[in-house]
């Protein structure tokens, strides 16, 4: 009996059939498909007649390197024959983050621990205090393979889109707001030391120091552009795959996904605690005062 799998090597999600045939030909009972992707056994018990050159087909999504067994039954006995294909990964756009610098806008409260700001006597602008700088990556979809020597098989279905960058800044530092007012002593109490060209000057250093405007010092937004760049986060992702079996006790493929995500963005900060927090700090040289 001969069996082959065409293509014998193809990419993760395109289609690939394997065959089986009785050589010389004659008729014959199939009795079982078998395959083996990664360790997992999948047994298609589906008996079918075929007549003398009757052919058995096998097709599916290709998802992992699997080997395949096609059992038979003949007037002379039972045969085996034996056949595999080889899984390429898809090529697909590295993660990047797009621009020169990362928008921005006034953000919420919440971001910043609420109104006004908490702020340090030794000057040193902790971030999330004032501004902030976000870094989202979306989940990449899943996809299932229904049918073929991969069947119960799930993969990534296609690639994931472009993370994002957006920078906040605390709404005390808009000019007109009660706490940027109190630094002016618009209120008729007794002036303040940080005045407003100080508040000016501190709403540029954080824009600078998240990303948002061009500085020759590191900013969370190049040094996550940076981290992006050393690291094929969307290669990773697209070699996930898991078993239906096992995604059925969890964790899913969806989750296992976002949690790579999630490992990522959270080494991307770690790795910026020894180049922006310690090369790029924002210190304010004047004391605040609470409107």
């Amino acid at each position: 009996m001969i069996a082959r799998c065409q293509p014998a090597h193809v990419l993760r999600g395109e289609q690939v059939t394997c065959t089986a045939r009785l050589d010389p030909p004659g008729p014959f009972l199939l009795l079982e498909k078998r395959a083996v992707a990664s360790g997992k056994l999948l047994v298609d018990p589906s008996p079918a007649r075929f007549e003398s050159g009757g052919e058995v087909s096998w097709s599916g999504p290709a998802v992992l390197d699997t080997e395949i067994r096609i059992r038979v039954r003949t007037s002379e006995g039972d045969l085996v024959s034996r056949a595999a294909f080889t899984v390429e990964p898809r090529q697909w756009p590295r993660l990047q983050l797009p621009g020169i610098v990362a928008p921005w806008d006034y953000g919420d409260d919440e971001i910043f621990g609420g109104w006004p700001p908490r702020m340090r006597a030794d000057g040193l602008v902790l971030d999330g205090t004032l501004a902030a700088l976000r870094v989202s990556q979306a989940s990449p979809p899943v996809a299932y393979a229904e049918e073929g020597p991969d069947a119960r098989w799930l993969y990534v279905g296609r690639p994931a889109p472009p993370p994002m960058a957006h920078a906040y800044v605390s709404r005390a530092l808009r000019p007109g707001d009660p706490f940027y007012q109190a630094q002016r002593g618009e209120f008729g109490g007794i002036q303040a030391p940080c005045g407003a060209r100080d508040l000016e000057d501190l709403r540029k250093r954080l824009l600078e120091h998240e990303g948002s405007a061009v500085s020759g010092r590191p900013s969370h937004f190049r040094e996550s552009q940076a981290a992006f760049a050393r690291r094929d986060l969307q290669a990773v992702l697209e070699a996930q795959a898991l078993f239906y079996d096992d995604a059925v006790v969890g964790p899913t493929l969806g989750e296992r996904v976002t949690a790579l995500i999630t490992s990522a963005l959270t080494q991307l900060t770690r790795e910026q605690s020894l180049t922006v927090y310690k090369e790029a700090p924002v210190i304010l040289g004047c004391r605040l005062t609470r409107p």
